[in-house]
C-alpha cells in the first residue's frame, strides 16, 4: 500500500476486492448551523483518559467534536466511542455531548467463537463480518486453520473503533465484546470461505451471553438542571430507557421549559420490540426497531439521534434514509406490511430494507405514546416543552370575543361575509405557522388557495375551505369557531 495513502479501516494484506472508506473526520463538526444539544450515554473503558465511573462516581459531559477525541476520552471500540463515530456520521454539524454510564452489578460478556478446521485444498478467501464491518483475508492452498485465525485477528483487531476483540487459538477465534453487559449481544456476526479444504463456522448469528444492562441512574440524577434536546442512550432494556423517559419528562414541563426528547433502538424481535414501546408510552421517547440489525443497537440509536441533532424542528423524517445504516443480511427478518403497522400503532419506528440499494429508510418517525391523552397535549414529535389547558386557552385568546378581521359590507353591519371568514382564516393559519404548527401557509394564501362561499342549501352558512399543510411538529389540530348571534361580530 502506498505511503502516501493512508487507510483506517482498509488493512495492509488486501486480496483482489474493491474496498471503500470515508474519512468522516474532513468534515465540518458543530460549528455555525448548530440545531440542537445531543447527548450520548454509554459505557466507556479503563483505557479512556477520563477513566470509567465507580460507585457513586459522576462525569462531567465532554464536547465531541471528532471520532479521535471520543477514541481518546472513553477507549477504542467502547460503546461510547463508537456511538460518538455514529452521530457524527449521521449528523456531521450536530452539537454532540457525551457522557460515560456506570456498568450493572456484576455483567456478563457477550461472545462467540468463529471455528476454522481442515487445511486449505485450495485459494480462496475468509471473509468474516462484525456489526456490518466486512474482514477479508487470503487463504492459499495448504494454510492451516491456525494460520488463517492470526490473520483474521490481526485485520479484526487492527479497526480503530470496533467494539469487539479477537483472540485465535489453534483455528479457533474468540470474539469478545470489550465492553461487559447485556448491549454486547446485539453485535451480528458471520462467515464465510471460498477456500476449497477449510470450513469456517461461525457459532451464532450475533454475540451472546452477555447479561446485566448499564445502569444510568446517578447520572442522570446529577444532570437534571442540565439542557439536553436529545439523549441518546446506549441502552435498550426497558428499565433503563424509564429513567430517561422520567428525565425528558420532567425537563420538559410547562414550569422548567427544557423540552427533551429520550432516543434509544432494538434489535430484537417485532414482539419483544413492541412490548418495549408500548410499555414506555411516552411523548418524550423514540425507539427505532430493526430486528437482526447489521449495526448494534447503540450505534442505531446514536445514528438517529444525530440526524435528529443536525436538522431544524420542521425536518420530516419520513422516508428519509438512515445514514450508514445498511439492510440487514438475513431477510426473513425485513419487516412486511403487517409488521411496519403494528410496530407504528406500538410507538415504534421502524425502519424498512430499500431493495437493490442495500440502504434502509425510516418509514415514519414516532414518539412511543399509544394512549389517549388527557391532560397532556403535545405534537407528534415534541422539540418544545409541554403545554397545559390553560396554555391552549391562553393562544387562543387574540380570537376570543373578537370582530372578524374585515369590515361588514356598507350597508350590511354585523354580517358574515364570505370574505370576512376567509380574512380570520387567513390570520388564524399565520398564526399556526409562526407557532410551528403548519408550513407554507404565505405561499397558499398567495397563490388564493384558502377558499369561502355562501352554502347553496343553507343561505345562513358559510362553507369554507383551506391546504393544510403540518409540520412534523403537528399531530391533531382541530379548529373551531362559532357566532351564536351577530351581535357577537
Amino acid at each position: 500500500m502506498p505511503d502516501s495513502i493512508q487507510f483506517d479501516t482498509i488493512i495492509d494484506q488486501l486480496t483482489p476486492d474493491v474496498q471503500v472508506e470515508t474519512d468522516w473526520e474532513s468534515g465540518s463538526t458543530g460549528l455555525p448551523n448548530d440545531k440542537k444539544t445531543l447527548l450520548l450515554m454509554g459505557q466507556g473503558l479503563a483505557s479512556g483518559s477520563v477513566g470509567v465511573p465507580t460507585g457513586s462516581d459522576v462525569q462531567t459531559p465532554q464536547r465531541i467534536t471528532s471520532v479521535a477525541k471520543a477514541i481518546s476520552l472513553f477507549g477504542k471500540g467502547s460503546n461510547l466511542a463508537v456511538m460518538c463515530e455514529y452521530a457524527i456520521k449521521a449528523g456531521p454539524r450536530a452539537t454532540i455531548y457525551a457522557v460515560q454510564i456506570k456498568a450493572g452489578t456484576t455483567p456478563g460478556q457477550a461472545t462467540i467463537d468463529l471455528v476454522l478446521a481442515s487445511n486449505a485444498t485450495g485459494s480462496g478467501e475468509l471473509r468474516v463480518h462484525i456489526m456490518g464491518e466486512r474482514f477479508a483475508v487470503g487463504v492459499a492452498s495448504g494454510d492451516t486453520p491456525t494460520d488463517i485465525g492470526d490473520l483474521i485477528e490481526a485485520a479484526i483487531n487492527g479497526h480503530p473503533n470496533l467494539p469487539v476483540t479477537a483472540s485465535n487459538a489453534a483455528g479457533t477465534v474468540t470474539l469478545n465484546h470489550r465492553v461487559l453487559g447485556l448491549e454486547g449481544n446485539s453485535i451480528a456476526t458471520r462467515a464465510e470461505i471460498t477456500a476449497s479444504g477449510m470450513t469456517a463456522t461461525m457459532g451464532g448469528a450475533s454475540l451472546a451471553s452477555g447479561t446485566v444492562a448499564a445502569d444510568p441512574t446517578t447520572q442522570l440524577a446529577a444532570m437534571l438542571a442540565d439542557r439536553y434536546h436529545l439523549i441518546a442512550a446506549e441502552c435498550s432494556d426497558a428499565t433503563a430507557l424509564g429513567l430517561i423517559q422520567a428525565h425528558q419528562e420532567a425537563a420538559s414541563t410547562p414550569a422548567e421549559k427544557r423540552w427533551g426528547l429520550g432516543i434509544a433502538a432494538v434489535v430484537d424481535t417485532a414482539a419483544n420490540a413492541q412490548t418495549l414501546g408500548n410499555g414506555l408510552d411516552s411523548y418524550r421517547m423514540q425507539v427505532l426497531w430493526q430486528e437482526a440489525s447489521e449495526r448494534p443497537a447503540y450505534a442505531l440509536a446514536a445514528t438517529l439521534a444525530g440526524l435528529r441533532a443536525s436538522n431544524g424542528p420542521k425536518k420530516a423524517f419520513d422516508n428519509v434514509v438512515l445514514p450508514n445504516v445498511p439492510t440487514p443480511y438475513d431477510e426473513d427478518a425485513w419487516p412486511n406490511v403487517g409488521d411496519i403497522e403494528t410496530a407504528l400503532e406500538e410507538g415504534l419506528i421502524p425502519l424498512r430494507a430499500k431493495r437493490g440499494s442495500g440502504k434502509c429508510e425510516i418509514v415514519r418517525s414516532v414518539v412511543t405514546r399509544q394512549t389517549t391523552p388527557i391532560t397532556y397535549r403535545d405534537h407528534n414529535i415534541p422539540e418544545k416543552s409541554d403545554y397545559t389547558d390553560l396554555a391552549v386557552i391562553t393562544g387562543l385568546t387574540p380570537y376570543v370575543g373578537k370582530t372578524l378581521k374585515v369590515d361588514s359590507p356598507p350597508g350590511q353591519p354585523g354580517t358574515v361575509t364570505p370574505n370576512r371568514v376567509k380574512a380570520t382564516l387567513g390570520r388564524i393559519l399565520k398564526a399556526l405557522d409562526r407557532e410551528d404548527i403548519l408550513q407554507g401557509v404565505a405561499t397558499a394564501i398567495g397563490e388564493g388557495r384558502v377558499f369561502a362561499k355562501v352554502n347553496n342549501t343553507t343561505v345562513t352558512r358559510v362553507d369554507c375551505a383551506y391546504p393544510f399543510k403540518p409540520t412534523q411538529n403537528a399531530h391533531t389540530i382541530m379548529c373551531k369557531k362559532t357566532y351564536e348571534t351577530t351581535a357577537s361580530l
